[in-house]
């Protein structure tokens, strides 16, 4: 497989916080901005999954967001349609239109994530969704018992290992809110 660059974010814009998952809106503007100037397009990820030549990864790359904050709609997708952008966002099914409990340990708050209509929105505009789990658990905090009791393995993206996943609640709530369900599958390490 041809070697093909990723960027991977999480929150765009909103106050400054503890963690180091935060990316001033103006920084990511000037980051797509840059790469747009010099030539560059994004990826899908069944794009980049099956890239086979070098020559075909020329001067792309693959563009991700953790989490599916709902910042991302006013922060980051705007920027990015600007340039003719897009990118994958992998979503906690369980988080979709809530808030969340992870981040306050980072931010002193709970931070709020995108509805079914805000990705429905942008999907509609060739931006890519995938799962991220329903509940975001740490896979690397459970113990090996629990990990083999309630993931299990699938084979995500052909040139990938297979992942330890569990897909039950998090594609059964996808399959009921968007159409084509999803097919692939990021951990939340």
């Amino acid at each position: 497989m041809p070697s093909v660059p990723v960027l991977y974010y999480h929150r765009i814009g909103g106050s400054l916080e503890l963690g180091v998952t935060r990316v001033g809106r103006s920084v990511l503007a000037r980051q797509m901005t840059a790469l747009a100037r010099v030539g560059w397009r994004t990826l899908s990820l069944a794009e980049f999954a099956h890239l086979q030549t070098p020559h075909a990864a020329r001067h792309t790359f693959l563009l991700t967001f953790d989490d599916g904050y709902a910042s991302l709609a006013e922060h980051a997708y705007p920027i990015l349609a600007d340039v003719g952008f897009t990118a994958t966002t992998f979503l906690i099914t369980d988080y979709v239109g809530k808030t969340n409990t992870w981040d306050v340990r980072y931010t002193w708050n709970r931070l709020e994530h995108l509805t079914w209509q805000q990705i429905e929105h942008w999907r509609s505009r060739g931006f890519h969704f995938a799962s991220h789990g329903a509940t975001h658990r740490r896979l690397t905090w459970l113990a090996d018992q629990a990990r083999a009791s309630s993931w299990w393995s699938v084979s995500v993206l052909t040139p990938v290992p297979p992942l330890r996943i569990r897909l039950v609640p998090s594609i059964s709530v996808w399959w009921s809110s968007l159409e084509p369900p999803a097919t692939i599958w990021g951990s939340p390490a």
